[in-house]
């Protein structure tokens, strides 16, 4: 049985089918019960209005159980008695009980024995407690004792349970019937986005990485279906930026290789003379390449977890001012105002200070890239009593609001934000995100077209 739609059907209308039959089950019994019981109680009712009109007509219930010719009926010599000669009855007065009531007189002295209690036997008072008081003008004439047997049931009464039965019957089929209708339904409700995810997965194997699949319901299900829509397309995307990245790689290997092997081939054949200048080339285009490999080792060291940092205390304030000391003078040939804005009660922070070095220094790198001259960069830091930020801000270009997304991804170029001019990779902010990963942290950019950029590095103050 492979099907999930027959095992779920199956499993449905075995369970409904369950509920079904132990439902007319009990249906039944509890009928017959109830019925039974109604029985009694209305041939106790007849039996204590038989014992009344005894005593009406003699006073007493002593000789009642000398009657013979009793039916269901009160006869008629019972509602007009002849006139009364103590115990002596005539012979037509004599009626016959069912033989499941015992009848004593208020001393408890059997008077009508049934089941295990002979005629006369004095009962106990537990015994006596459990039956039913017979009171005639307020005054205690008798108690009734069930001995638990049944009544015959007449004709009309067996009628009424086989037509009871029949219903049932009927009800258990029809029962059946919707228990068979609701499996298929429910069976096919619940399996049909199963077999959509399975057909969707299974087209991915085969290669066809973009599936959608439909959202039938908000459950489980339709949870599962949104995850796996939504997997898909983070797979598709990732696959997409895999390429591009590939691409962006060629491209940026590609530059330099060929500056490097063009000098190579005109330097062999004598076209060009060596030189300084012509090594110094050379040199330069080979540090391109470096730096590329590195980016590259970190990113990926970075995506196995593998990065390890070489943790120590420092204050950020120590931090930045090491940051400015290493850019004052790009920024001053630029024309560029390097500004520190930096709050002192800070805490100290648990960091790779090299390597966050490394982090900010590409944020500035960015930031002195696309600053006018007469612009200003600032380097601030703030903190509370749970973390410790950095802010690299700028009065540059800015970002467009489309690119904000998409400028931490490797070799994005959006208008021309990325590119490798001055030997740049394209990686720099790929690199600082990574890197204020690995240290727990998060960085954040807010930036306005024409009016410059604010990136914030977050990270969690951690006692050591």
């Amino acid at each position: 049985m492979r099907s999930l739609t027959l095992k779920f059907t199956l499993a449905f209308l075995l369970v409904s089918l369950s509920v079904a039959v132990f439902g007319a089950v009990f249906a039944r019994l509890s009928t017959v019960r109830e019925f039974e019981q109604l029985v009694v109680n209305r041939t106790l009712d007849e039996f204590v209005q038989h014992v009344i009109v005894f005593y009406d007509s003699y006073g007493t219930v002593q000789g009642f159980s000398k009657t013979s010719n009793w039916n269901t009926k009160i006869p008629r010599w019972l509602e007009n008695p002849p006139p009364s000669n103590g115990n002596n009855l005539p012979i037509n007065s004599r009626i016959p009980f069912p033989n499941i009531f015992t009848l004593t007189d208020h001393n408890g002295i059997v008077v009508f024995p049934s089941g295990n209690h002979q005629l006369g036997e004095q009962l106990q008072n537990n015994e006596i407690s459990k039956g039913t008081t017979i009171e005639y003008n307020n005054d205690l004439i008798g108690i009734v004792i069930i001995t638990g047997d049944m009544p015959v049931i007449d004709k009309r009464d067996e009628q009424y349970l086989r037509r009871i039965d029949q219903t049932s019957i009927r009800a258990a089929f029809v029962a059946m019937l919707l228990a068979v209708l609701m499996a298929i339904f429910f069976g096919r409700t619940l399996t049909r986005p199963i077999s959509e995810l399975t057909h969707a997965i299974q087209e991915m194997a085969k290669g066809n990485l973009q599936q959608r699949v439909p959202v039938r319901s908000k459950d489980e299900l339709g949870l599962l279906a949104e995850s796996f829509n939504q997997m898909s397309h983070d797979l598709g995307r990732a696959i997409q930026a895999r390429q591009q990245m590939t691409a962006d790689i060629a491209h940026d290997l590609r530059t330099p290789l060929t500056v490097i092997a063009g000098y190579i081939e005109a330097l062999r054949d004598g076209v060009l003379k060596p030189s300084p200048e012509r090594f110094e080339t050379l040199h330069n285009e080979v540090q391109i390449l470096q730096r590329l490999v590195s980016d590259l080792r970190t990113l990926s060291l970075a995506d196995a977890d593998e990065l390890k940092l070489q943790q120590q205390m420092i204050h950020p304030n120590d931090l930045l001012q090491r940051i400015e000391a290493s850019y004052q003078h790009t920024t001053s040939s630029k024309g560029i105002d390097l500004i520190l804005q930096l709050q002192e009660n800070c805490p100290t922070i648990f960091i790779d200070v090299e390597r966050m070095i490394q982090a900010i220094g590409n944020l500035v790198t960015n930031a002195i890239e696309y600053t006018p001259e007469g612009g200003s960069i600032t380097l601030a830091s703030s903190c509370d009593e749970k973390k410790i930020s950095v802010h690299v801000i700028d009065t540059g270009e800015g970002i467009p609001p489309e690119s904000i997304q998409n400028i931490f991804n490797r070799f994005y170029r959006g208008d021309n934000a990325r590119s490798n001019k001055n030997g740049e990779t394209g990686l720099g902010l790929a690199i600082a995100q990574s890197i204020v990963k690995a240290h727990g942290g998060v960085i954040q950019v807010k930036s306005e077209v024409s009016k410059g950029s604010e990136f914030t590095i977050t990270i969690p103050i951690i006692n050591k």
